[in-house]
């Protein structure tokens, strides 16, 4: 009876085999997995679903942009501007030096011109004394041209010139407030308003290493102190020291009418003039950063 029940069980056993397939023996499973680990370790990976790579290219899309550097013109100008909002009223900034000698050297050297080159025109093509011959006509006459443009240059060096720059603190805002002579030397002065941005010089305004520190920075500004003092004192109680100061600003200024040393190119915008300013005037320690700023900026 055992002996039948054993067979029935294992013919049982050979006709469910084949119809069950998955069920197998550990020694199968154990090939069947390491097959599928060698395919996984040897193939390539599977490709990515649509949806991911939707995603990936929408991110940078849906990503948020990061705002464009603004620019840094206006931050140069916070240490000026703090400065001069420590002062209640204006600061003077520049202060030009006594121009009387240079302009009035100007005008006469512009007034010599054109006089030379009209005396000349007249007497060699319109009334001449003498005949002469045809080049010798074209000659002068070009002579008289090349007189009257330098007198014409002589005569634009007398104005645009810079007396006197001042900044405020209005409502918040720093304003420039420059004032510029006038071609005729008894009118009133042009005085224009700017913001700090809209000033550009051409050049630095140099500074000696002694000026530099405190002690020559007192120095500088106390000889500047007695020079004013000695333009303002009259002149029948030092003539001498008046009269050594006049020639000797009378030569400088004659030299400087025809080298243009010392003067530094200031351009406003919107203004098609150029202005001028005599490096030799007295400065502020505010005009130095100012001027630093408008340098970094330009």
């Amino acid at each position: 009876m055992l002996f039948r029940s054993i067979t029935v069980q294992l013919a049982l056993s050979r006709q469910i085999r084949p119809q069950n397939p998955c069920v197998s023996s550990p020694y199968s499973l154990y090939r069947q997995a390491t097959r599928q680990s060698r395919y996984y370790a040897t193939s390539q990976p599977p490709p990515l679903r649509t949806n991911a790579v939707k995603s990936k290219v929408k991110t940078p899309e849906l990503s948020l942009k990061s705002p464009s550097p603004s620019s840094g013109a206006p931050n140069k100008f916070r240490r000026f501007e703090w400065e001069v909002s420590k002062h209640q009223g204006p600061v003077c900034l520049f202060r030009a030096p006594k121009q009387r000698s240079y302009i009035i050297g100007a005008y006469t050297t512009a007034s010599f011109c054109y006089m030379y080159a009209g005396y000349n025109f007249y007497t060699s093509s319109i009334d001449p004394v003498l005949k002469i011959q045809w080049w010798q006509e074209l000659l002068f006459g070009g002579i008289c041209f090349v007189m009257a443009i330098m007198g014409t240059v002589f005569f634009r060096r007398g104005f645009g010139l810079i007396s006197q720059i001042n900044a405020v603190n209005l409502n918040g805002k720093t304003q420039l407030s420059i004032k510029v002579r006038r071609m005729l030397p008894f009118m009133k002065q042009r005085e224009l308003t700017l913001a700090p941005s809209e000033l550009s010089i051409s050049q630095k305004v140099t500074v000696s290493e002694t000026e530099l520190t405190k002690a020559g920075w007192s120095e500088s500004q106390q000889r500047f102190a007695r020079q004013r003092a000695l333009d303002n004192t009259p002149f029948l109680k030092m003539p001498v020291q008046k009269t050594s100061l006049a020639i000797f600003r009378a030569f400088s200024n004659a030299r400087r009418l025809f080298t243009q040393e010392h003067f530094v190119y200031v351009n406003i915008k919107g203004q098609k003039s150029t202005l001028r300013l005599d490096a030799l005037g007295s400065f502020s320690p505010e005009f130095h950063m100012l001027q630093k700023a408008v340098v970094e900026v330009v």
